[in-house]
């Protein structure tokens, strides 16, 4: 289990520095920024980067106006900086050196109830999952229809 850090900044720190010694951590999320993915006060299990994060992973990051973030990286353009964004925010966050993204999410718990930590389902993969239902209900639609006597339309 790794060790814990409180919501302080002295913790988060201690975070971020353990992070960089290659330790996995376990912070406690404040703020509503990622909601509905993480709630204020839900157990986040963060390990460090051993490769670069992809678009969709949530990130533990330092900011540079200081301060740390735990936002989804939204885009990494080829100069190797990082964009994120936290889910429930409209505004980007500063574009992020590589040096300043610590580590990525892995789980997270809200009570007793815990969850991997899994990147964003592609738009493609969403809109197809949309469309085979879409299309199932048509069908079934149609074939109340035909056995009512009705022409489908």
């Amino acid at each position: 289990m790794p060790p814990e850090t409180g919501g302080d900044p002295r913790g988060r720190r201690l975070a971020a520095d353990l992070l960089r010694a290659g330790v996995a951590v376990r912070v406690q999320v404040r703020g509503a920024s990622m909601g509905p993915t993480l709630a204020d006060g839900d157990q986040v299990e963060i390990e460090p980067l051993a490769a670069p994060p992809r678009r969709g992973e949530i990130v533990y990051a330092e900011l540079p106006a200081g301060g740390y973030v735990l936002h989804r990286v939204l885009r990494t353009p080829r100069d190797g900086c990082v964009q994120t964004r936290g889910d429930a925010c409209w505004r980007l966050d500063d574009p992020l050196a590589p040096a300043q993204v610590l580590g990525r999410a892995r789980r997270h718990r809200r009570g007793d109830a815990a969850w991997r930590c899994l990147g964003r389902p592609g738009v493609i993969r969403v809109l197809a999952a949309l469309a085979t239902s879409w299309l199932a209900y048509r069908r079934r639609d149609t074939a109340i229809r035909v056995d009512e006597g009705r022409v489908p339309r």
